[in-house]
């Protein structure tokens, strides 16, 4: 069991998560660190204000769905391991 949850964490620690807020666009790992930000050059958004609120939104959006793959992940390993036959026979 230690050895699939050491596997899940290192698969979601690899993948990146990405989200879109007005014209920003993130990218974070399954840790949810920021990796990367875009901003959409063809948007007319010139207050830095507004922006940094857009980054901060599609961050949280990104980090949300790492965190919902994470448990996704550990409650499809806890139905495995509920249907293992015991070995203590």
């Amino acid at each position: 069991m230690k050895s699939r949850m050491a596997e899940i964490e290192n698969d979601l620690r690899n993948e990146h998560f990405h989200a879109k807020h007005e014209g920003v666009q993130v990218t974070v790992n399954g840790d949810g660190h920021l990796l990367k930000v875009l901003v959409d050059p063809s948007e007319q958004q010139l207050d830095i204000t507004a922006v940094c609120a857009d980054i901060v939104t599609a961050a949280n959006m990104a980090k949300q769905r790492a965190e919902a793959k994470q448990q996704n992940d550990l409650l499809a390993m806890a139905a495995e391991l509920s249907n293992e036959p015991d070995d203590l026979n």
